[in-house]
């Protein structure tokens, strides 16, 4: 009778284990080079003309990257996700951006089917996430974005912060997105973040 209590727990605990939610966890990655020529090029202060020169040359497209993605199915249409990402210049190895290791993007958040996604942490702007599909050329706004002074920084606000990001699900063919982002006292918001 025991062997048989122990088979019988065996089978209903395989059985268990497959009903697990399941995650997953992705490691991505962009190495963007690129050679660039110039002719008569000149040391910087020379006004002479110079001979040619070859260079390797990092972030020619779209900047060079790693990063890990992952959710975990929370049932019920709910997920955990995560999304860490670092910048590097792919020439020599070294950090795009200065202050930690995830300056391109460090978040997480909560999806649902029924209720949307709420997300916190270092992301990028509810604007350039609305507008970034529709841009015809690699800017965000393209030339259309540019324009003299750019005191509303419409071409340059990418990433923010400290933010909490709620977007809706689809409703009547629509999607709603809100954005705040926590600025301490005394800094000033950086441009090109």
């Amino acid at each position: 009778m025991m062997k048989k209590t122990i088979v019988a727990s065996c089978m209903l605990g395989g059985v268990c284990v497959g009903a697990h939610a399941q995650s997953s966890v992705t490691l991505y990655g962009v190495a963007d080079n690129g050679l660039a020529w110039q002719n008569s090029a000149t040391s910087l202060g020379s006004t002479s003309g110079g001979h040619s020169l070859v260079k390797m040359t990092a972030g020619v497209w779209a900047g060079s990257r790693f990063g890990l993605k992952g959710s975990e199915d929370l049932g019920s249409g709910t997920k955990a996700i995560f999304t860490l990402e670092a910048g590097f210049n792919s020439t020599n190895g070294t950090s795009q951006f200065t202050g930690g290791m995830f300056t391109r993007q460090s978040w997480v958040g909560v999806t649902s089917d029924r209720y949307g996604t709420l997300t916190a942490g270092r992301q990028y702007t509810a604007y350039y996430n609305m507008l970034a599909p529709w841009s015809p050329t690699t800017w965000l706004t393209g030339y259309f974005g540019a324009h003299p002074g750019d005191i509303d920084s419409l071409d340059n606000i990418y990433r923010a912060s400290n933010s909490l990001v709620y977007q809706s699900p689809t409703l009547g063919g629509f999607t709603f997105v809100g954005m705040d982002e926590a600025i301490p006292y005394g800094v000033t918001r950086r441009r090109n973040q």
